[in-house]
């Protein structure tokens, strides 16, 4: 599952290294969101275009941010695939939020499903590494060639990907903290309130 995700890296440069050169935020410089959550608008990139989505939409009385690979939506023709932009995403473990990057730090794409005004993050399985933390994950593809494969063909490709995580500081709990603390390593747990 992914709850939250971050874009810190201009977008812009997200956009180019995957292919999208022509991509302009005509507003306003992009500015970095250490706390991305669901109903945030950002840009998401489809086989034809550039659209302006927010993080979730209602489908049949159900708010939805992830949808299952495996599942029945990913194979509906009421979805079209689109890609995310990221570099970097939160799991929690215990109320402890932990952050994972690509090893080498680059920007990557999420797999995503885009629907009426929003847009879902497609999720798989964990991987060995990211099962200790939680038992699904974002699909990420590390490349333009798999980002241009899923987007053509609504598969997503087996591609190696490795990550990096830490325990951060617990201020990303909540959405509306937004800096560079919460991607920070935790110093000390933190007392809990029962």
């Amino acid at each position: 599952m992914c709850g939250r995700f971050t874009i810190v890296v201009d977008i812009a440069e997200i956009f180019a290294q995957y292919g999208f050169d022509y991509y302009q935020r005509e507003s306003q410089q992009w500015k970095p969101n250490y706390n991305l959550a669901p109903s945030t608008e950002l840009p998401i990139a489809t086989k034809d275009t550039i659209l302006e989505k927010a993080w979730g939409f209602t489908h049949k009385d159900n708010y939805v941010i992830n949808i299952r690979s495996e599942g029945y939506f990913s194979q509906s023709e009421k979805f079209s695939p689109c890609l995310i932009p990221a570099d970097g995403f939160f799991e929690w473990k215990n109320k402890d939020p932990y952050y994972f990057t690509l090893k080498d730090s680059k920007p990557f794409m999420f797999a995503g499903l885009y629907y009426d005004a929003g847009f879902a993050i497609l999720t798989k399985e964990a991987t060995p590494q990211i099962a200790k933390i939680h038992h699904r994950m974002p699909i990420i593809l590390s490349s333009r060639q798999y980002a241009m494969e899923y987007l053509l063909n609504k598969t997503t490709p087996e591609n190696k990907i490795e990550l990096t995580y830490l325990e951060v500081n617990s201020i990303v709990n909540n959405s509306r903290n937004n800096s560079p603390l919460c991607i920070s390593k935790a110093t000390q747990k933190q007392m809990r309130l029962f």
